[in-house]
């Protein structure tokens, strides 16, 4: 018999499946025991085709006797163009129901006497498929998160030159129309946010379908289309300078839009993706205002606050030295965390924590690094949080110097911190 499915516009002319389960219920009201062979001869693995045999026992005339077994379909690749192989979706199955030799007489078959097979395709993953794979949308939106800024929270960027290459990759054997509805660019922290405005924003991409012949890793080759994206043809500028962590993007995927322009030999395979990638070229040359850059890191002065604080601190400074190798001024403050990671207190006592810029020379390029150094009174309570502190959160806010100036950063240039403590103690002595 051949049975045909429904698949929603989907017309398969082939399949081979990478793993699943065919589950069949077998009913009989026939009082011996059949025995059943069924076999798919268009269902093949290493050119044998599917097949099994099983013995249903005897049923009664108020009762069928009913057994459930279930076969793995991996690896089998399946014809399905009918008997006539001209058709699609379509399966072909060879059964016969025979009395079991083992009967102990004749059996009479009655009027109403059944016998029913009912048959599930359960957990079916596709190796790979052919045929034509129908014409829809698939509307889609995401969020990518991005790195690059992610120690920079805040602040004021004027960069003079941005370029973003997208790559779009089709893995799969049919044609699509890939329409970007929104590119976005997010900064959590500040709730800044900025929308691209560019060509391809809104207006239909043609994909083109992958080739079936391998490449490196893959068993089909993705065909790809590449765009480029800069300051002269959008606003990719204002993007990047939101300092964003987050990329958002909607998307829309029309599949098979100009029909079955390949006469039902769409493909694909369980490899076969869309990939979308981005490469975020950000040249080291900006303007910074108010540019924070902030991380955190260990703090411990090796004394156990559990312990008693023995000695009193009678005056002193913590004096830290800065080599700015930057042509940006940069306001710094350090916050003390305890280990649940509670602010307990701050070094730097403002308007006394600006570490001046280095010098440039004509051409904006830094001559030398400008030392500064900057004094943090120290007394008995803020020793005592001092001992109590596991991190510290350094954040430093630069600004260009001169004012308004796009400058570049090379990869030499440096800030060095050095911190050193001169403190006076009253010690008591028994």
């Amino acid at each position: 018999q051949e049975t045909k499915y429904n698949l929603n516009g989907v017309e398969l002319k082939q399949v081979k499946i990478r793993s699943g389960l065919i589950t069949l219920e077998l009913s009989s009201s026939i009082q011996e025991i059949v025995d059943l062979t069924y076999l798919m001869p268009d269902a093949t693995k290493a050119g044998i085709p599917f097949s099994f045999t099983e013995s249903i026992p005897a049923g009664t005339q108020t009762l069928q006797a009913t057994i459930t077994r279930s076969y793995d379909l991996s690896g089998y690749t399946i014809d399905m163009r009918g008997v006539n192989l001209n058709d699609y979706n379509t399966m072909v199955a060879q059964f016969t129901a025979n009395i079991s030799t083992s009967a102990i007489d004749s059996v009479v078959i009655n009027q109403g006497d059944k016998f029913d097979m009912k048959y599930t395709f359960t957990d079916i993953e596709t190796e790979f498929a052919i045929g034509y794979f129908g014409s829809y949308s698939i509307s889609n939106s995401y969020t990518e998160p991005i790195d690059i800024f992610k120690n920079i929270p805040s602040g004021y960027l004027n960069i003079d030159s941005i370029r973003m290459d997208m790559k779009i990759e089709n893995g799969f054997g049919i044609d699509a129309q890939l329409r970007i509805d929104t590119l976005k660019s997010i900064n959590t922290t500040t709730g800044g946010s900025a929308a691209l405005t560019h060509s391809l924003i809104g207006n239909a991409i043609n994909l083109t379908r992958a080739l079936n012949f391998a490449s490196p890793g893959y068993p089909f080759t993705y065909s790809e289309y590449n765009i480029t994206v800069n300051t002269n043809n959008s606003n990719i500028n204002a993007l990047v300078e939101t300092l964003p962590d987050q990329f958002q993007y909607a998307l829309v995927m029309d599949i098979n839009p100009f029909g079955n322009n390949s006469y039902g030999n769409d493909f694909l395979y369980y490899a076969s993706d869309v990939k979308i990638s981005v490469d975020l070229n950000v040249p080291a040359r900006f303007e910074a205002n108010g540019l924070t850059i902030a991380d955190t890191v260990d703090f411990d002065l090796g004394k156990d606050p559990g312990t008693e604080h023995e000695t009193t601190v009678v005056g002193g400074f913590f004096y830290l030295y800065a080599d700015n190798g930057f042509p940006f001024d940069a306001r710094l403050q350090i916050y003390l965390y305890d280990e649940n990671f509670a602010i307990i207190d701050s070094l730097m006592v403002p308007p006394n924590n600006t570490i001046t810029a280095a010098p440039v020379d004509l051409s904006h390029k830094v001559i030398t690094k400008f030392q500064s150094r900057l004094d943090i009174p120290v007394d008995d309570e803020k020793m005592i949080l001092l001992e109590q502190a596991k991190k510290a959160l350094v954040k430093t806010v630069f600004t260009s110097k001169p004012n308004n100036q796009i400058m570049t950063i090379y990869s030499d240039y440096q800030i060095n911190l050095k911190l050193i403590g001169d403190i006076t103690y009253r010690a008591k002595v028994n």
